[in-house]
């Protein structure tokens, strides 16, 4: 109980400075350097954005304005508030931040911007990260796929099947075993599910194989 109320005065205390730094200069020089600048508070921030993403009008203005400022401490930290924001905390801040992700971002290489960009799950990103995603050479599409902590398939967009069935087998069978390996269970479900269905054997063997390495019984 001791834990549970440590994690809600945190959260509580986040979502206050969040609130509070929309229209003040002060307060949002102070969750810049004492909130987002700290390693400590990640969780906490992490839950706020998801309890205000979901609010009203106001929090959900607070939390893209917070976006924001995390973007310009830490970006990583800004990309995992995206990925658990709703769409219309992202919609009205997605232009500036694909602007700079774009030309922060060296095409053709897995750097830090690619890591944002995995990261985030957005599929706005996705033409920018697909062609490394599939590269012909498996030591590039592994590396690129690596480059997160958690693979997220959101990234890949509506059409993710038709994408995945119109690679070569060499291409599907690293994307689907990375999917089941280093997904959570959305990317773990999706991977078994086109593993299922797909012509050549090597897909599937690669995929249980991954499936029953995280004991995906």
């Amino acid at each position: 109980q001791h834990q549970q109320f440590q994690e809600w005065y945190a959260s509580a205390h986040v979502e206050r400075a969040m609130l509070e730094s929309a229209n003040d200069a002060n307060a949002l020089q102070y969750l810049k350097a004492e909130i987002l600048n700290a390693a400590p508070w990640e969780e906490a921030i992490l839950f706020a954005v998801e309890r205000m993403a979901r609010g009203d009008g106001r929090q959900r203005t607070a939390c893209s304005l917070c976006i924001l400022s995390a973007f310009e401490v830490d970006p990583l930290l800004a990309a995992e508030m995206i990925f658990r924001a709703t769409e219309e905390v992202w919609t009205p801040i997605a232009s500036r931040i694909q602007a700079t992700v774009g030309r922060w971002h060296a095409p053709g290489t897995s750097d830090r911007a690619m890591r944002f960009m995995l990261t985030s799950g957005r599929p706005e990103f996705l033409e920018q990260v697909w062609p490394l995603l599939t590269h012909d050479n498996d030591q590039v599409s592994l590396k690129a796929l690596r480059n997160c902590k958690r693979f997220r398939p959101t990234i890949l967009g509506r059409d993710i099947g038709k994408r995945i069935m119109g690679l070569p087998a060499p291409a599907r069978r690293v994307l689907l075993h990375e999917m089941a390996m280093n997904s959570q269970m959305d990317g773990m479900n999706l991977a078994t599910e086109y593993a299922k269905s797909d012509p050549d054997t090597e897909v599937k063997v690669t995929t249980v194989e991954a499936l029953a390495f995280r004991r995906a019984d």
